[in-house]
């Protein structure tokens, strides 16, 4: 998939016009051709191929296109002059169209939505600078932070979330005493 980008990204700095279209093939290495698995393509579809390139280079495609019937009303809708709400303030988004989302907005909602609840085996006692927590789950986690604390009432229960720099925390709710944690398996 990235290579037919690239191929697209490169094809746009060609400046042929959509009625000379130029196949395809003779644009690219012959390597590169086949390398992008262009080979297997029959003519037909290197032909649609080339004609697309060549009109996306132009201008005339601003995105995927829509097939059959919805093309056209896609088209009819552009046509119409388009319809002015009174009193409204246009609604600002960091969104892209169609719910893709940049990776920098993809980790923060990672980081925002982690949270492991688990039991520590053998029963919770505490920490002491660089303690190692066998979870329930199979997971192994080491404190990171210094400090210490003792606990003999005999509740393992724990949180585990993401601080807002991203590092890891182990609360202890019986306690109400966290520790910083990182994973080791």
């Amino acid at each position: 998939m990235r290579k037919i980008i690239l191929l697209l990204g490169m094809l746009g700095l060609l400046t042929a016009s959509a009625a000379e279209a130029p196949e395809i093939q003779t644009l690219m290495a012959p390597e590169d051709f086949t390398a992008s698995g262009l080979d297997k393509l029959t003519d037909a579809e290197r032909a649609h191929l080339s004609e697309w390139v060549a009109r996306y280079r132009e201008g005339a495609i601003k995105g995927p296109t829509v097939p059959g019937k919805q093309r056209k009303e896609a088209e009819a809708a552009q046509e119409s002059p388009p319809v002015v709400a009174e009193e409204s303030t246009p609604e600002t988004t960091d969104e892209y169209p169609g719910g893709y989302k940049t990776s920098k907005e993809k980790k923060k909602e990672k980081k925002v939505k982690f949270e492991l609840i688990a039991k520590v085996i053998p029963e919770f006692t505490g920490w002491s600078g660089k303690t190692v927590f066998v979870l329930d789950n199979g997971q192994v986690w080491r404190q990171r932070t210094p400090g210490s604390m003792r606990y003999s009432d005999g509740d393992s229960n724990i949180i585990i979330t993401r601080n807002l720099i991203g590092k890891f925390l182990m609360e202890h709710p019986a306690s109400g005493r966290s520790v910083g944690v990182r994973r080791i398996d």
